[in-house]
């Protein structure tokens, strides 16, 4: 019986070369897919890491809540004392406080919507604003006891952290949250009352971490330098959210590169409510920053002081955001265009 001949394939496959090149190229394409699997599943730990850090300071807050706290910012203006007839009847007022240099702050609390609120009283003098404005500096916190080597601006610091005031709303706003176990902490304010609310939602994420803190405020100035601005971004448990009515001039100062914004930009505009993600976006997760003219704009527009007005805020907060929320208050950031659209950055007012 004749055998027949191996096939050329058959051959080739017997010898020690191929059978040494042929396992190494199998070795390769496996390791080529662990290789891709392991960068794959890095890259999604990644991004679920900061989506879980930003969980909180991205949360959204109602246009309910903002009504509430544009309510309390105005109302805290006419308060004295905690007796007083312009506090909304569900609301607690448990201090009030006017310091010997010039900050006045209440604490309340709302066993209808649970929680509990710094709210600080402003100013609606914009000329006093413009004209007396104070640029200098200071280390955020007390003077003799820096929080942190970051400058921000001197008299919302002095307002603060002055006369012992700080000390006693953080002991007064954490007895009232053991008091009352799940209820949230709000802080809030308009105009120098606004300034002064993130710097104390900064101070008490700092002093517990543990604590989450939202501040909703109205007409809020730029209050600290750029590396300020970047330590107060990163606390995971502080979500800044500043309503600004249109071209609203306050919001836009102090006019200097030394000053930067914290936290979310809410702007609310004429036809429509816009949010911007830390104010200047963030490229990487596709958010846009607000309009290159959003500070040039408002500073050529003649009304733009009287839209810093309480009242303005809150006619356009309880008439327009709150009865209509889907069209004129926020519950995504303006995201970015795909790279071959053609853009032109214009503010709608």
């Amino acid at each position: 019986k004749t055998l027949s001949s191996p096939s050329f394939p058959s051959i080739l496959s017997l010898s020690p070369l191929f059978r040494l090149q042929h396992n190494r190229h199998r070795y390769m394409a496996a390791m080529l897919k662990l290789f891709t699997f392991l960068s794959i599943s890095i890259f999604y730990a990644a991004i679920t890491t900061a989506s879980d850090e930003l969980s909180f300071s991205a949360s959204f807050p109602s246009a309910a809540m903002a009504k509430e706290f544009v309510r309390l910012s105005d109302a805290v203006y006419y308060l004295r004392s905690c007796k007083n007839k312009h506090l909304p009847s569900s609301v607690t007022c448990h201090t009030y406080n006017h310091t010997k240099g010039g900050t006045q702050v209440m604490i309340v609390s709302s066993d209808e919507k649970k929680y509990v609120a710094i709210v600080y009283a402003g100013s609606d003098n914009v000329k006093n604003w413009i004209s007396d404005f104070d640029v200098s500096m200071s280390d955020f916190g007390p003077a003799d006891n820096p929080i942190v080597n970051a400058k921000v601006h001197d008299g919302f610091n002095h307002g603060v952290f002055d006369e012992g005031l700080f000390d006693d709303i953080q002991s007064t706003a954490k007895e009232l949250l053991e008091q009352y176990p799940g209820y949230r902490i709000f802080i809030s304010g308009h105009s120098l009352g606004a300034a002064e609310s993130i710097l104390t939602g900064a101070a008490m994420a700092h002093f517990d971490p543990t604590l989450n803190i939202t501040v909703i405020n109205f007409g809020c100035p730029k209050v600290g330098s750029r590396e300020w601005k970047d330590w107060a971004n990163s606390l995971p448990n502080l979500g800044v959210w500043r309503l600004v009515h249109r071209e609203d001039i306050v919001p836009r100062m102090p006019s200097t590169w030394r000053f930067s914004h914290v936290g979310h930009t809410v702007q609310l505009n004429k036809r429509n409510a816009k949010a911007y993600y830390l104010h200047y976006g963030d490229k990487d997760l596709g958010y846009k920053s607000v309009p290159w003219n959003w500070e040039s704009g408002a500073l050529a527009t003649p009304t733009a002081s009287a839209q810093h007005f309480i009242r303005i805020y809150v006619k356009y907060v309880t008439k327009k955001s709150a009865k209509n929320p889907d069209k004129y208050f926020v519950n995504d950031f303006v995201k970015k265009k795909a790279e071959n659209d053609v853009e032109f950055a214009t503010i709608v007012y």
